[in-house]
């Protein structure tokens, strides 16, 4: 393995053909300009700060209500060393993580994939949307890039609305209406406890 001074060199060696810097300025230039149209055309969505990254990923997030409610969003992602953008679903911490990975386990995704729970995976579901675009034509990137964005959106807020999900959140209720029912019976077995303690007299 080289070492650290070896991998500088190299790297230094790479800079001073210029074309490094001109590539990650196009970039993060274009992610940037991508973000600020996304907040523009979509007012309603949660748009996130931008990452940068260490050269493997830049990214930023851009949610809808509907799945911020739920503590999960949705990541426009640009991986470095693949040159390919992707979609994310992630969630707000790694429990709710874990939690909709197993509720979907099994789950037909169609053409998106289920992401393994492990250290330093931070997607839930990913979805390759382009593995070679052109930045030469900006705003015909931008373009399918959000087209890509909305239909994505849309697919993730309908995996959430399925009977499969409702059924889960009868679960939730189901539990909290057997919760309820043990304090009104114990509630009815010492009614004496609904009432408010008299005063004590005063002579």
């Amino acid at each position: 393995m080289d070492s650290l001074n070896d991998s500088i060199r190299e790297y230094t060696e790479t800079l001073k053909k210029g074309r490094i810097q001109r590539a990650y300025r196009g970039i993060m230039t274009f992610m940037a300009d991508l973000r600020s149209r996304i907040e523009q055309d979509r007012p309603e969505l949660a748009t996130g700060a931008l990452y940068f990254g260490y050269m493997d990923m830049t990214y930023f997030a851009c949610t809808p209500r509907e799945l911020r409610d739920q503590k999960l969003k949705i990541a426009l992602v640009y991986l470095h060393e693949e040159n390919r953008f992707e979609l994310w679903l992630a969630a707000a911490n790694r429990q709710i993580q874990a939690r909709v990975a197993r509720q979907l386990s099994g789950r037909d995704l169609g053409r998106h994939m289920l992401m393994p729970i492990k250290p330093g995976e931070d997607a839930i579901i990913s979805s390759v949307i382009t593995t070679q675009p052109d930045f030469d034509h900006p705003e015909v990137l931008i373009h399918f890039l959000e087209r890509e964005l909305n239909r994505f959106s849309q697919e993730m807020m309908n995996l959430f609305r399925t009977p499969w999900h409702a059924a889960d959140r009868l679960l939730v209720a189901d539990r909290q209406d057997k919760q309820q029912s043990r304090q009104e019976d114990w509630i009815e077995a010492d009614p004496d406890l609904t009432h408010d303690q008299p005063e004590e007299r005063r002579d």
